[in-house]
């Protein structure tokens, strides 16, 4: 379900659009959860989405910008659970 809905607001609004990263991110906080599970698939596709919402981030509002260092906290709790 989640999946048609980033597939939507790319469609509406473009790959590297402020909502696209607003939907990138509510989809990452979803697949957290899930990878805690160990499952290696989840796993990467959450890393593949987290980076890609830091782009969008990065591009618009710069390294500095508030969500894009909580997308890099994720990334970084995410790197900690897979060396544990």
């Amino acid at each position: 379900m989640l999946r048609i809905s980033l597939t939507a607001v790319e469609h509406r609004y473009g790959r590297y659009s402020i909502e696209m990263a607003n939907e990138l991110q509510k989809f990452t906080d979803v697949l957290m959860e899930l990878a805690s599970g160990r499952n290696q698939r989840t796993r990467d596709e959450l890393v593949n989405y987290l980076e890609e919402a830091m782009l969008i981030y990065r591009i618009h509002y710069g390294p500095w910008s508030t969500s894009y260092k909580e997308l890099q906290s994720k990334k970084v709790h995410l790197t900690s659970l897979l060396t544990n």
